[in-house]
């Protein structure tokens, strides 16, 4: 009988293999690659295929290897990260290797076996498309700086930089010295054509008197087209990504019966956490980090949001919980009742947000929708 524990990283892992007594039979690195787990396999056949093999649930690093070694057979499981680290504390707290690591999700896969959760095609995907709405954002926010620099009267429009209409325009305008030209093409590009509409195009018109003509050469140019194509690439990537989740996933659909929340949310969330392998909202909370971190000692007492859990899952709920304050109205009750009380508005909607995760583990327990007469659990 013997136990595999993994402490991933991001190209190379760190491997140990114990006895039924907790002795080291073997222990390296190997890299994530075939070669690299062609060698765990050889050192790991050596002894005895594992009863267990225990990795962290944190990050990404591990999705791939668990789906690999679950492909092969062998019963890998990823634990939640607090409680792996709680055990190392407990059994080394001298060290903080990836060595000691490997040691302790080892011996923890042999005296504290718990459920495990397992990395599927649904959690890769979600991590994919979480990555690429990052990285959108992150090319939006470049893009926006050009635009301040290049063409300032795109930002008189008042116009969401990632709309449609605004990357249309910055595809035929790069620069401020191609926009002015928009005096008199908005209408007949934009306007008749029907790609703006007309009040859009108005504006345009109107902004584009005064721009001055500027000094920006084609390099300028270059960087906006650029990014504009990066962007249009990603949306479609990220429309692939949320099409795939969607068909694999149709239970999500019911999570989208919330007020605030759409089916983007809806998809991670389901994607990400393991209603079926918890037993109460209140795990569901703790698993995606929504729950208050308490402290007491003495007469100190303070308490913070945990953030201890799914990544993906937390930030998509936060996201909705501003939606959901504004279309539902008992959530907009709940929220204006923490304001009354001296809660500020980032931790109104962390609240709110756990009250989110609240319901979505209610209905896919009780596999129905949502209405205004839920009542929430009390577990």
């Amino acid at each position: 009988m013997t136990f595999l524990g993994i402490d991933c990283g991001q190209l190379r892992h760190r491997f140990c293999l114990i006895d039924g007594e907790g002795q080291v039979l073997a222990e390296g690195a190997f890299s994530e690659n075939r070669r690299g787990l062609a060698e765990l396999s050889a050192r790991v056949e050596e002894h005895q295929l594992p009863q267990a093999v225990v990795m962290e649930a944190s990050g990404a690093c591990w999705q791939n290897l668990c789906a690999e070694l679950q492909g092969w057979g062998w019963p890998a499981q990823a634990v939640d990260p607090q409680r792996a680290a709680q055990f190392a504390r407990l059994h080394n707290p001298r060290h903080k290797t990836d060595k000691a690591d490997a040691r302790s999700l080892a011996r923890l896969g042999l005296e504290a076996p718990q459920a495990s959760f397992s990395g599927g095609a649904q959690t890769t995907l979600a991590h994919g498309l979480a990555r690429g709405i990052q990285q959108r954002s992150a090319l939006l926010n470049q893009l926006h700086c050009l635009v301040v620099v290049a063409n300032p009267a795109l930002l008189v429009c008042r116009w969401r930089l990632g709309a449609r209409r605004s990357l249309a325009v910055l595809r035929a305008y790069p620069t401020t010295r191609e926009l002015r030209r928009a005096r008199a093409l908005a209408q007949v590009r934009f306007g008749r054509r029907g790609r703006l509409g007309e009040k859009a195009a108005e504006t345009l018109r109107e902004a584009a008197q005064q721009v001055l003509w500027g000094a920006l050469n084609e390099a300028h140019a270059t960087q906006v087209r650029f990014l504009v194509g990066q962007i249009a690439a990603w949306d479609a990537e990220i429309s692939r990504l949320q099409a795939e989740l969607r068909t694999r996933l149709p239970q999500a659909q019911r999570l989208t019966s919330i007020m605030g929340v759409g089916e983007r949310t809806a998809l991670l969330v389901y994607a990400c956490v393991p209603f079926a392998q918890l037993a109460s909202a209140k795990q569901a909370a703790a698993y995606v980090g929504l729950h208050p971190h308490v402290f007491q000692s003495g007469a100190s007492q303070w308490s913070r949001l945990s953030k201890r859990g799914d990544r993906i899952a937390r930030t998509a709920l936060y996201r909705a919980a501003l939606p959901a304050v504004q279309s539902n109205s008992r959530l907009r009750a709940f929220y204006q009742r923490l304001l009354s009380a001296g809660k500020a508005k980032k931790q109104a909607l962390c609240a709110v947000a756990h009250k989110l995760i609240r319901i979505c583990f209610a209905l896919v327990r009780y596999q129905t929708t949502y209405s205004l007469n839920y009542q929430p659990l009390k577990a």
